[in-house]
């Protein structure tokens, strides 16, 4: 039940309300089928955040050294969202045929960006990391700002 339904989304499945409810149960059958994972990552949870934030709560209390991140189609930062995932990418996606030189977080004036939750001396801070995905990076010293 994706909100955005963005034009050419490349997981348009997810604009439907499809499949099975990731209840805990269903997360730990993952983790546990895919040993040695680092990161938990979830999509399509635009329409119930409050969910998304109990399954990162249930991830971070019985999976230690497990990850949670999220995509997300909004172009904004949901700051209680933020208090529970280690990795938030957010933006529409927007086809490189629909508006030119935007599409995906690859290109240098995507809309999409990319934050890391980082700890130094025991604070968390989160860093804007969209450069680890440019093909051409422009000099952005932002990501610098703590």
């Amino acid at each position: 039940n994706c909100p955005g339904h963005c034009p050419n989304c490349s997981e348009s499945y997810l604009q439907s309300d499809i499949g099975d409810e990731l209840t805990f149960e269903e997360v730990d059958r993952l983790i546990a089928q895919n040993v040695g994972i680092t990161m938990f990552g979830l999509m399509g949870g635009d329409c119930s955040h409050r969910e998304v934030i109990e399954i990162a709560k249930h991830i971070h209390n019985h999976h230690e050294g497990i990850k949670v991140g999220m995509y997300s189609g909004c172009d904004w930062l949901d700051t209680e969202l933020m208090f529970e995932l280690d990795a938030y990418k957010i933006g529409k996606y927007i086809s490189d045929d629909t508006q030119p030189n935007w599409g995906p977080i690859t290109l240098p004036m995507s809309n999409q960006l990319y934050f890391e939750k980082r700890v130094m001396n025991g604070k968390a801070f989160w860093e804007n990391a969209t450069y680890k995905f440019r093909q051409r990076p422009i000099n952005d010293y932002s990501r610098q700002i703590v």
